[in-house]
């Protein structure tokens, strides 16, 4: 018996001592496996942090936007398009003199339908209390400037330049006697026509607005509602035709060229067209101010007519009486 127990406390012991040296050897295994958390990890090069005391590394420059000379293309641009008004519109606007004082009011313009061009304007200067109405005085229409910048016509003079200026009655137009004032307006303004005679092709732009649209078949087919007149050039370019067509329905004003016109007889214009044609033509914008020179190269096109060139006939140097500009001559503007 005590045989028995003493070989059963020999072998737990046994198994005690295996268990243990197990035990220790896994112990270390593992040991040698993991390193130690608290093994110190090798140093990392340092990386170079900016210096923020130090001024940036200059930039390559980058393109910018040259805005003086932008705005100078784009005056430019404004400078080279075309500006296009109504009669009406022409006939109420203020003239500003050379002191960029109101000088006159456009009262009417005077037409050359030879050329389609504004060749006079007739102006009111109000002096005052002892000018009542003020006097009407025709100027070349070479002698204003359009003036882009405050969208205005300027004269390079005053009031006291035209003390001595021939004046101008419209009640007396239709006689030869009034039309011969142009002989002495020239002669004032220094400003030479082509032939230097009163031309029978003249006309008031307030006499041809309203104006029946008689077609070569000698039919009434509209009214010219509106002159469209250049600015810059003083061309008169298209006409503004409310239709009045038998036997055809036309709902919109339309647009023709003036160019169309062929004559000028009692009142009425006489054009080269029909009024099947006219119905074909483009309908008028709401406002002439808004028309564009491409606007009109289309319209103009139904009745295979170009666009003409516009080409200024601003003389800023001009003044009163002098004979020797001559820039003041007629035959130069064209």
């Amino acid at each position: 018996m005590r045989h028995h127990k003493t070989l059963n406390l020999l072998t737990a012991a046994l198994a005690t001592t295996a268990i243990t040296c197990s035990t220790g050897w896994l112990t270390e295994t593992h040991a040698q496996d993991t390193p130690a958390k608290t093994q110190a990890q090798p140093a990392r090069p340092d990386r170079a942090q900016p210096d923020r005391t130090q001024p940036a590394p200059n930039q390559p420059d980058r393109a910018q936007p040259d805005r003086a000379q932008n705005d100078r293309d784009d005056k430019d641009k404004k400078h080279d398009e075309a500006v296009f008004e109504s009669a009406s519109r022409m006939m109420d606007k203020t003239i500003y003199g050379s002191d960029r004082e109101e000088l006159a009011t456009i009262s009417d313009l005077i037409i050359d339908h030879a050329n389609g061009r504004a060749e006079y304007v007739v102006i009111n200067i109000d002096r005052g209390v002892l000018d009542v109405g003020g006097t009407d005085y025709a100027v070349p229409y070479g002698i204003l400037r359009w003036d882009h910048t405050n969208d205005r016509l300027m004269m390079n003079a005053t009031a006291k330049d035209f003390e001595g200026a021939p004046t101008f009655n419209a009640s007396r137009w239709a006689s030869l006697e009034e039309r011969d004032i142009f002989n002495d307006v020239q002669e004032y303004f220094g400003y030479e026509s082509e032939d230097n005679k009163p031309k029978p092709s003249l006309f008031l732009a307030s006499d041809l607005q309203g104006a029946d649209i008689r077609s070569a078949g000698d039919k009434d087919i509209g009214d010219a509602s509106m002159l469209v007149f250049e600015c810059r050039s003083g061309k008169l370019v298209a006409l503004i035709v409310e239709p009045d067509v038998e036997d055809v329905d036309i709902d919109e004003d339309k647009v023709v060229p003036f160019s169309s016109v062929s004559g000028i007889k009692d009142g009425d214009m006489m054009v080269n067209f029909d009024g099947a044609k006219l119905a074909q033509a483009h309908d008028a914008p709401d406002e002439v101010r808004s028309l564009k020179a491409e606007d009109l190269k289309k319209a103009l096109g139904v009745f295979n007519e170009e666009v003409p060139e516009f080409k200024p006939v601003e003389n800023p140097d001009w003044k009163p009486g002098d004979k020797t500009n001559p820039g003041n001559r007629a035959g130069e503007r064209e």
